[in-house]
């Protein structure tokens, strides 16, 4: 074509290289479909979930559960027991505070009868004493209660309610209602002329 002559447009025909008014871009297929298959996939995650998927775990901490107490530890209340002689002591209100005591702690009131004038009534306490495991044995079945007998107090009144006393130490075990169901001189604790602590221990588990 001669150089003069130029190409004739159609009317309306735009120039080559500009878009035409009112139309953008076409959009690429690829960044089409990739935005189909993450639709896709959001739509599909609940019900992913509710079929038994693992649901994202809470970023919070499980609180620790609190410790359980330690349960209480029962203790026997020896309040009521009187271990030593005293001839000031009313004996009456002492043996009731026992049976109540006993009581409550399924046990049985001991009276000792005697007095620490007396010799055979220091080697029954050295005893004690000397063998620790004697005295719980006493413990954990009665409340012991030491009764004075002497020129300066004989109790009268109150040892009357039980057997004779013909030898102290004399060990008289009570019932629950405060009644006599044995009484024992401490010779029958004897063996060789000393106390024997099996016959003790034998007196304490009972007839």
């Amino acid at each position: 074509m001669p150089a003069t002559a130029h190409a004739v447009r159609p009317p309306g025909t735009p120039s080559r290289g500009r878009p035409i008014a009112g139309r953008g871009p076409r959009s690429h297929p690829r960044s089409r479909v990739l935005v189909a298959v993450t639709l896709a996939l959001v739509a599909l995650a609940p019900a992913a979930i509710a079929s038994g998927g693992t649901a994202p775990a809470s970023p919070l901490p499980a609180s620790p559960l609190p410790a359980s107490p330690a349960p209480a530890v029962a203790r026997v209340d020896d309040s009521a027991a009187v271990l030593r002689y005293d001839a000031a002591r009313d004996a009456a209100a002492d043996i009731e505070r026992a049976l109540s005591a006993a009581a409550a702690t399924r046990r049985r009131v001991l009276l000792i009868v005697g007095g620490d004038w007396c010799k055979d009534c220091r080697e029954l306490d050295a005893l004690f004493a000397r063998e620790p495991a004697l005295a719980q044995a006493r413990d954990a079945r009665f409340v012991p209660v030491k009764v004075y007998v002497g020129s300066d107090n004989r109790n009268e009144a109150v040892l009357a309610r039980y057997p004779k006393l013909d030898w102290v130490p004399t060990l008289i075990e009570l019932d629950a209602a405060g009644k006599a169901s044995r009484a024992t001189a401490s010779t029958e604790f004897h063996s060789s002329e000393k106390l024997d602590p099996a016959r003790v221990r034998a007196f304490f588990a009972g007839p």
